[in-house]
This record gives structure tokens, sequence and C-alpha cells, in this order.
């Protein structure tokens, strides 16, 4: 890893420090953002080949049609039926497991203008952190794990937040 690249976890560390290790019950929020909307395919083939149990979730705008999982290969038509607002919502679900830590995800995918798109991932703290661990070298490797799904996405940021810093910037740190 570059010096760059510790210097951009180290300093992310230190702005999550005081309360990414606190466990409360409520999820942390991890975002990539500026990621093209063409982007998103490729990089969900390649996410399926490296982790486990990927689940594509879609709830229908309309209330009545229960969520469905839908197959890799039908996720175009359904993220076309996402930006038309067909579909509320268009999520996610895997589970990547690293030598440091089994980690859970939800990721729900939110189209923005311009053909661009960020993805909102859902995870908790518990499933990296302990009082066992060393939190530093936890953090680093949770870290190169976001990382390589902001390349892997083409995201042009990322950014780390508590569930409750959700609607504060001061929250969110950036990685």
């Amino acid at each position: 890893m570059g010096t760059e690249m510790q210097k951009r976890i180290d300093l992310a560390w230190q702005g999550c420090a005081p309360w990414i290790v606190e466990f409360d019950g409520s999820p942390t929020i991890t975002l990539l953002v500026e990621i093209r909307i063409g982007s998103l395919l490729p990089g969900l083939k390649m996410l399926a080949e490296g982790s486990e149990n990927l689940r594509i979730t879609r709830i229908s705008a309309i209330k009545a049609i229960p969520p469905q999982f839908i197959p890799l290969d039908s996720f175009l038509e359904e993220l076309e039926k996402l930006q038309s607002e067909q579909t509320a919502e268009l999520s996610v679900n895997f589970k990547a497991s690293r030598d440091a830590f089994d980690l859970d995800l939800h990721m729900v995918i939110h189209p923005l203008k311009d053909g661009k798109a960020a993805l909102e991932l859902v995870w908790w703290s518990d499933q990296v952190f302990s009082v066992e661990t060393d939190n530093p070298a936890q953090f680093q490797a949770l870290a190169g794990y976001f990382i390589e799904l902001q390349v892997l996405f083409g995201a042009g940021s990322l950014f780390i937040s508590p569930e409750s810093g959700i609607g504060s910037d001061e929250s969110w740190v950036e990685l």
C-alpha cells in the first residue's frame, strides 16, 4: 500500500475512531458517490464473484407488490425501472469475508442526475470491531475493502458515518 493511501486511511481512522468502535445497535453507513450508472453492472458482476450470497432485491413503487429477488441478468432492466420511479428501491445484500472480518452488507442504489449514482452500504461495526481486536488494524482492513469497492465501481469519493449522522455534514468522514 502506498504512502498516500496509508495517509488517507490514517486520517479517516482519526475521524472515525471515537464512534466507529462503539456498538450501540445502530448501523454504520459507507457512501460511494460519483459513480457512472454504466459502471454498476460490471461492478456488480465482479462483486458477485468475490462475495458470498449476493442477492438483488427490488421493492416496487406500488405498495401491493411484495419485494422480489431478481437475477443479476435482469439488473439493467430493474435499474431503468428505478430511474423511472417504477421501483422504489433496488438493493444488494451480500457477505464480504476477509481475514479480519465477516461483514454482512446491505447496499442501496441511488440513481442521481447526469448519469451518476451513489451506493449506500449499511453495516454493523460489531462485525469488525471488538474489545479483543486491534481496532486500528481492523479499520485498516475495513478501509482497504471499502477502497476496493470504490475502485471496483469507479466511485469518485468514499465517506463513512454513523447512522445517526445522516443529515449532518460534520458526521461524514472521507476515506
